[in-house]
């Protein structure tokens, strides 16, 4: 065996077991940190589910297979043209300074912080271990792999939910299942359809077509049965988005896929609702309850954009620090780690100096992941939906604050143009 073969061997076991270990990652994380009742979980378990422990784990372990099957992070790095390279490392300049030096809680400041430079190395050890192995059988498979993950999670979730012990007394609203917050189930709903419906999309076999839009349609359901209506936006963003950017899904066989799966996601969530009507697909078209909880379409988020907004101006070059917002603004901020809306986060926390940096460096990966979506449909389809739909969530929600929804974005972004320096090479 001569030093090439060796290495693609390297590559081809390396990146099968990294995507393994990501399609996994969901259903471990849930398994690892759930309860039916928080009172009497242990103490370990609540830290692991509020700061996403094995998330962060699992992208350690895979930067870690890649490098043992020859990858580097230099090779990640040499995508990126200098003039971003220093406006990352200017970035990474400031998220650890304010954490060190600004962050009034520091203990939460240095942990995020230290999830989004784990979330750099990963992505540029994952984006050079794709690189080096996609002219290998096994890319061919790497949406799919990730997909049949998220079948095993929705199994774990149908699990989790039948075996409630007293559903009227169950904290709906807290979901002790991989998530602080029921809403949060948007994540694993809004990443999972956009897998396997980008799947589905760009698949030449009917059986797997078919499958994948099964899947889309159960993963979408989670989305209708919890009444997550910021998730349904993100997806709704994707595919607005990928009509006017990608060919290849203007066409009337595309949107027949698309269409079933959402149909089916929104019937099936009639069967079974949660006992909460607050969280329930009622609530997507009915939001004055009569509890009165959500009689604002927005929920509140109007008043704390606003007031987030004018504390930005109190430190506006480079900010408070990361996850200062509940314990600096607790008037404003209502209990909530983040505004709900990533513009306003990252200003918040990084500055609008970081902000304007994290933006345009996630604009320009974007951007070439909608190039490779035109030229590599099967690479690049459901990258694209991946990232646009978790952007779209984030103007409402947290998906670019809560660690797993932030790995998978860069998991798409890696498998993208890690795929593609190669495919086009």
């Amino acid at each position: 065996m001569d030093g090439a073969e060796a290495d693609d061997r390297s590559a081809t076991s390396g990146l099968r077991l990294a995507l393994i270990i990501l399609a996994l990652v969901p259903a471990l994380f849930a398994g690892l940190t759930y309860t039916y009742n928080d009172q009497i979980q242990p103490f370990w378990k609540d830290i692991a589910r509020w700061y996403s422990l094995p998330v962060m784990a699992a992208e350690l372990v895979v930067i870690l297979i890649a490098l043992a099957s020859g990858a580097t992070l230099r090779g990640g790095l040499q995508a990126i043209p200098n003039r971003l390279t220093i406006m990352l490392l200017a970035l990474v300049v400031i998220a650890v300074g304010t954490a060190a030096l600004v962050a009034n809680a520091p203990l939460p400041a240095q942990i995020r912080t230290t999830a989004w430079i784990i979330h750099l190395a990963f992505g540029l050890a994952m984006a050079d271990l794709v690189g080096r192995a996609y002219h290998l059988p096994i890319t061919q498979q790497i949406w799919r792999w990730l997909a049949l993950g998220f079948i095993i999670y929705f199994i774990a979730l149908l699990a989790f939910i039948v075996n409630i012990p007293d559903r009227e007394k169950f904290d709906w609203g807290r979901f002790f299942f991989g998530v602080l917050n029921i809403r949060q189930l948007g994540f694993y709903s809004g990443v999972g359809f956009a897998v396997a419906i980008g799947v589905a999309l760009t698949s030449r076999d009917a059986r797997w077509r078919w499958g994948m839009m099964l899947i889309a349609a159960a993963l979408i359901w989670i989305s209708f049965w919890t009444g997550t209506r910021s998730s349904l936006v993100g997806v709704g963003f994707a595919l607005l988005l990928g009509i006017v950017l990608v060919d290849s899904l203007r066409s009337i066989k595309a949107w027949a896929l698309i269409g079933t799966a959402l149909v089916l996601g929104f019937a099936l969530a009639f069967v079974h609702p949660p006992e909460d009507p607050t969280f329930t697909v009622y609530r997507l078209y009915d939001s004055t309850l009569p509890e009165g909880e959500d009689a604002d379409m927005t929920s509140g988020r109007l008043e704390m954009w606003k007031g987030t907004a004018t504390t930005i101006l109190e430190r506006p070059v480079f900010g408070h620090g990361e996850s200062q917002f509940a314990t600096d603004i607790p008037k404003i901020s209502l209990g909530y780690n983040h505004p709900h809306n990533a513009f306003l986060q990252i200003a918040y926390q990084w500055g609008i100096v970081g902000a304007l940096a994290f933006f345009a460096l996630l604009f320009v990966a974007w951007w070439r992941v909608v190039g490779v979506a035109r030229a590599l449909p099967e690479l690049g389809i459901p990258a694209f939906l991946v990232i646009t739909s978790m952007f779209g969530m984030a103007m409402l929600e947290g998906s670019l604050y809560h660690t797993w929804p932030v790995m998978m974005m860069v998991t798409a972004i890696a498998i993208a143009l890690g795929g593609s320096r190669t495919a086009q090479s």
